[in-house]
């Protein structure tokens, strides 16, 4: 819908309602702009900006919504609001014809009448006003003559507080703005604001019998960028042709006929031939800097773009790195595109070329593809496959890449380091068969001639083989031999040390000389190294690759090494390391916009873990941001002040309150892993290469209602990690899955993938509002999960005890013996194992059983990862309990406590049976690890919270001297108070635990974590 469908081209000076404009013109019912209703709402205020300019081109709906705005506030006001609308026109040539036109709007609503329209008349009456009044100049564009727009001007300027000036216009009248904007009384509407949103748009479709799906709901969006008469006539060819070809309307070759013709006559019929001549050149890469610009269309270039960005033509521009690019509106540029083929074909080669050698020199190779495709330039098109394609997969728009490839022609679609590229970027979507697969044909083929030397394919097939060998499982692939499963006594999970494959694993991988390759490679070895248990090679091959990663700006693979050395702190039991690690990785995820990644979402994991297993919830005060890439910073101590505190996003209920809904989402198709297939819609001669922006909703900017963190709440719960998952999902750029990589039936995601949902359930359960039964069955499944992967020995195993303890906890043995034998099956007889074998024993009053089993984990000594080691230690206590063996019970709770206390292991004294009462019966003998016991007892998942009775002050000091065995008298002595004193706070403690004796009460003491 254009001004001009509405408007009375003949001068107007209405009163008018949006019903009258509907009745008059409209066919259609407005849709509704709540945010710009809102917007201009608060402008109509007694002390608010007096002065709004709404300033798009044609057909952006600023007639529309503004009369519907006004009969909006009409009818919410009452007879509060006078308002009055001026349509300009070429009739408004003087200061005489504005202000008769003003005084012709406003005369019934003046205070003080006027006969004639002398301006000081005009400005005395409105001065005399107090009633809100809302006067609309419509048009303002054609508002030129000099003396109309002094008028308008000083009417802006005097304008008394009632009175609200609204300017519509498809460009900014000529006016000095400044002094408005200075004293705070300027209010300036855009496109972007008027811009209709998916809602809206779907609205919009239905007013003309189009439902567009969700495909097609995004593509118009997409394409027409929420421009109002765009949408409009993009739905009405779509309800014409029912709905088929939406996916089609961005490409030069489908131009609508009525789209062409509305661009022609509204935006580009008074332009010049200099202009026109401009703009068929600059439209043709997808944006341009004023180099580029100068480079396709002349000296004249930067000239001619200011003058049509003051002329309200429909550029934007954005800045990135440290150049400024211009882009033509989607619409308009494929139909400047459809001109240039027109006017000047001979010329389009050459533009081209041209456009990529420019894009090139300014570090955008991806922009610039297309172009040397076009232009058939093979020696261009293979020097950057060589130089840049493999930084564009690791950097995320592998998508984007391959899919403009694909009108390459087989000699590029077929080449082996291509293979390669939909090898490694296949991998790094979870798509595990595909990547193993392209990654066997290059391996089959390295004799066959390729855009890349001979060793950077050895290297490459040998690491994406290595990754989908550790996503498959590597003992299945053969990397791990079983013989290399750890006998007796067990070992901390993850040493497989005696792997030949591993000692293997640094010779395979030999650096090529190209830094992102080597980024890769190194990542590669490293992961299989942590995973085959040689942790101080793994941390220095990852500290490697991150430094690689910063120095590159490749900050995926940044954020995959700093997650992986949090994975690597894990395996080593450093378990405060892994939360202060996990934590700058999600931080670096979300400055950088990869807070939808499976490794953003596995560092959210192993910071919930760590919180987990400390007993711990995140902080949210520290504010202070982490430089990228500073990993000494990722390394801090707890108490260390000697560099800025981390900025934490975390927040809300931290890891409470997820269990309910990670259960009800255990089967959820959305999961990691259960990628959907994509469609490539189709090629045109440039493909749009669509990367999320930072104003795509990735989790980020979702609604505040919908119970989704936001960029600003980047929570470790399981929930979060999930629905980030799903979100992302959705918003992959389109590619065609058949050809780069698709999930088969059997597949559920990487190691990566089932260590979070693992973990994600495992934290959910423990939330007090969980369904337990549902809770317990999400994490057996997602364990039986892990178990099946190729991180089986490390992630599956570690997390063994801990679940072991959700299944008895519901008073499932069954359930926890088959896990048992699963997790025996996968990662061998391991410490974890036996473990998880005596808590089975000690759950069924086997203890001497238990003490048996726990005999090899006990004596291994710190090679047992210390939560194993803590749990095996207090299961030893709880046997030696049961079989009458005080010493043993207060040798082994304090062993208990020694490995847990330098890294704060709380959990496990909260999940085994009995030992919050041991602890209770003993505590005070533990000298300096007292304290730690004390914060044990007192952990609000300790269950006591409320329980106890109430001691004052007084009966509390008198009470901690009981266990000394002292008297009343010598009490009284210390607390210097009279005898008689201490005997009444002795009565009214007994009184209170409901005891006659120092025994029973120092018993009921220590039940209710008094003492």
């Amino acid at each position: 819908m254009t001004i001009s469908e509405r408007v009375d081209p003949h001068p107007a000076t209405v009163h008018l309602s949006r019903h009258e404009l509907e009745k008059q013109t409209l066919a259609f019912h407005p849709v509704a702009h709540t945010a710009v209703f809102q917007r201009l709402s608060a402008s109509v205020t007694e002390f608010g900006p007096t002065v709004l300019i709404i300033c798009s081109p044609a057909g952006t709906g600023k007639s529309v919504i503004l009369a519907d705005w006004l009969d909006h506030e009409s009818r919410t006001r009452g007879g509060d609001l006078a308002t009055a609308w001026i349509t300009a026109h070429e009739g408004l040539d003087s200061a005489a014809a504005l202000y008769a036109a003003v005084h012709d709007a406003l005369g019934a609503d003046l205070p003080v009448r006027t006969e004639a329209a002398a301006p000081h008349d005009i400005h005395a009456a409105l001065a005399h006003g107090v009633r809100p009044t809302v006067l609309v100049f419509d048009d303002a564009h054609r508002i030129t003559a000099p003396g109309a727009l002094a008028a308008l001007e000083e009417l802006l300027a005097q304008a008394p507080p009632h009175l609200t000036v609204v300017v519509a216009a498809r460009r900014v009248p000529a006016l000095r703005w400044h002094p408005l904007e200075l004293r705070g009384r300027l209010v300036r509407v855009g496109p972007d604001e008027l811009a209709l949103n998916a809602v809206q748009v779907r609205a919009i479709c239905a007013q003309h019998g189009y439902v567009p799906d969700d495909g097609d709901l995004r593509a118009i969006t997409s394409l027409t960028r929420g421009w109002a008469a765009l949408v409009r006539m993009t739905a009405q060819h779509l309800a014409a042709h029912d709905g088929r070809g939406a996916a089609a309307l961005t490409t030069p070759a489908h131009p609508v006929r009525a789209i062409s013709d509305f661009l022609q006559s509204e935006l580009l019929a008074d332009m010049s031939a200099g202009a026109l001549a401009f703009l068929t050149r600059a439209a043709i890469p997808d944006a341009c800097d004023d180099e580029l610009a100068t480079e396709l269309a002349g000296p004249e270039a930067a000239q001619q773009l200011a003058e049509l960005e003051s002329a309200g033509f429909p550029i934007t521009r954005q800045a990135r790195g440290n150049r400024v690019w211009f882009e033509f509106h989607p619409v308009l540029r494929n139909h400047l595109r459809t001109q240039a083929r027109r006017i000047h074909p001979e010329l389009l080669p050459d533009l081209h070329r041209r456009s990529a050698v420019r894009l090139l020199a300014a570090g955008e190779p991806l922009p610039a593809l297309p172009h040397l495709m076009a232009a058939q330039d093979t020696d261009g098109l293979r020097n950057l496959l060589r130089d840049h394609a493999f930084a564009l997969v690791l950097d995320g728009h592998g998508d984007a890449l391959l899919c403009a490839l694909e009108s390459a022609g087989p000699a590029v679609t077929d080449d082996s380091y291509v293979w390669l590229l939909r090898a490694v970027h296949a991998l790094s979507r979870g798509e595990i068969a595909a990547g193993a697969a392209y990654s066997a044909l290059v391996h089959a083929r390295t004799d066959a001639p390729s855009v890349a030397p001979l060793s950077w394919l050895r290297s490459l097939t040998r690491a994406a083989a290595l990754e989908a060998d550790i996503a498959n499982g590597l003992r299945r692939s053969g990397a791990v031999p079983a013989s290399a499963r750890t006998e007796r006594p067990p070992a901390r999970q993850g040493s497989c040390a005696g792997s030949d494959a591993a000692a293997d694993l640094a010779e395979d991988l030999a650096p090529t000389g190209q830094p992102d390759i080597d980024c890769y490679l190194t990542l590669q070895l490293a992961t299989a190294l942590a995973l085959h248990g040689r942790l101080p090679e793994s941390e220095r091959a990852l500290r490697h690759c991150l430094a690689l990663a910063d120095r590159r700006d490749h900050h995926r693979l940044a954020l995959q090494a700093m997650t992986r050395l949090s994975l690597t702190a894990g395996l080593a039991g450093e378990i405060t390391t892994v939360r202060t690690r996990a934590e700058r990785a999600r931080l670096r995820a979300a400055d950088h916009e990869l807070t939808c990644t499976p490794d953003a979402a596995h560092a959210a994991a192993l910071a919930a873990l760590a919180h987990h297993w400390q007993g711990t919830t995140p902080a949210r005060d520290r504010t202070t941001p982490c430089p990228a890439g500073d990993l000494s910073h990722a390394e801090l101590p707890d108490g260390d002040t000697s560099r800025p505190a981390a900025r934490s996003h975390f927040g809300g209920k931290g890891i409470a309150g997820v269990g309910s809904l990670v259960a009800r989402c255990q089967d959820d198709p959305h999961w990691p892993g259960a990628t959907p297939v994509h469609r490539c819609s189709g090629h045109s001669e440039h493909p749009v290469h669509t990367v999320p922006s930072r104003g795509a909703p990735l989790l980020d900017s979702a609604d505040p209602g919908s119970g989704i963190p936001s960029h600003g709440d980047v929570r470790v719960s399981g929930v979060a990690v999930q629905r980030r998952y799903r979100q992302c999902e959705t918003l992959s750029p389109p590619c065609d899955s058949r050809r780069h990589g698709e999930h088969s039936e059997d597949e559920s995601g990487s190691w990566i993938d089932r260590h979070v949902r693992a973990v994600a359930c495992l934290v959910a359960f423990h939330d007090p509002g969980a369904d337990r039964h549902a809770a317990a069955e999400a994490v057996r499944d997602s364990m039986f999960r892990l178990l099946e992967s190729g991180a089986a020995a490390v992630t599956g195993g570690q997390l063994l005890p801990s679940a072991m303890w959700v299944l008895l906890g519901v008073n499932e043995p069954r359930l926890a013996q088959e896990l048992v034998e699963r997790a025996e099956r996968a990662v061998g007889d391991t410490a974890e194992v036996a473990v998880a074998r005596a808590a089975i024993a000690e759950i069924g009053n086997r203890s001497k059983s238990t003490r048996a089993l726990l005999v090899p984990v006990l004596d291994a000594g710190p090679e047992v990862h210390p939560v194993t080691a803590v749990t095996a230690w207090l299961l030893e206590a709880c046997a030696a309990e049961r079989l009458g063996h005080a010493r043993r019970v207060r040798h082994s709770l304090e062993q208990a406590l020694r490995r847990g206390v330098g890294e704060g292991l709380v959990r496990p004294f909260l999940d085994v049976p009995g030992a919050l009462a041991l602890l209770d019966e003993y505590t005070g003998r533990f000298g300096h690890f007292d304290a730690f016991a004390d914060r044990v007892r007192a952990h609000p998942g300790a269950g006591r919270a409320g329980l106890g009775p109430v001691l004052t002050r007084t009966e509390l000091s008198v009470l901690r001297l009981l266990p000394s065995g002292r008297t009343a008298q010598q009490i009284s002595e210390d607390l210097g108070v009279s005898v008689n004193t201490v005997k009444t706070h002795l009565r009214g403690i007994y009184a209170k635990l409901g005891t006659n004796t120092r025994g029973d009460t120092l018993d009921r003491a220590r039940q209710h974590g008094i003492l």
